[in-house]
């Protein structure tokens, strides 16, 4: 088993409690832990046998253009949820999703929400 890092995948998405953050959007970051069995990858050395990062980049950046939530927690859950049901290679996601321009009147750098999903 291995794991592949995507750290701080930038997406504009509308997502949010407040109806002017789901009209207008906002800049989301990911951060995505996927875990699956390499070995195919490492002997081959063949990208058919291994987990394409550039297409799950892709897939994150057309699922949360595709979707609108309330809750970043339910944005995580079901992205993870959707990407062990489009990669059969996945045995394990982490998605945390970073929300830097949060509502909320007071300084920060973001607030975030974290979800794991085993096959």
């Amino acid at each position: 088993m291995g794991t592949i890092h995507i750290t701080d995948l930038h997406v504009f998405a509308h997502h949010g409690v407040y109806e002017h953050e789901r009209k207008m959007g906002q800049p989301y970051l990911f951060n995505v832990d996927l875990t699956y069995d390499m070995t195919q990858a490492i002997e081959s050395d063949d990208i058919e046998q291994a987990l394409d990062y550039a297409d799950v980049c892709n897939f994150i950046d057309d699922f949360s253009a595709a979707h609108t939530f309330s809750l970043i927690e339910t944005l995580a859950g079901k992205l993870a949820d959707a990407l062990i049901e489009n990669y059969p290679l996945i045995q394990e996601a982490t998605i945390l999703v970073k929300k830097p321009f949060a509502p909320m009147g007071l300084a920060f750098d973001y607030v975030s929400a974290e979800v794991t999903r085993t096959r």
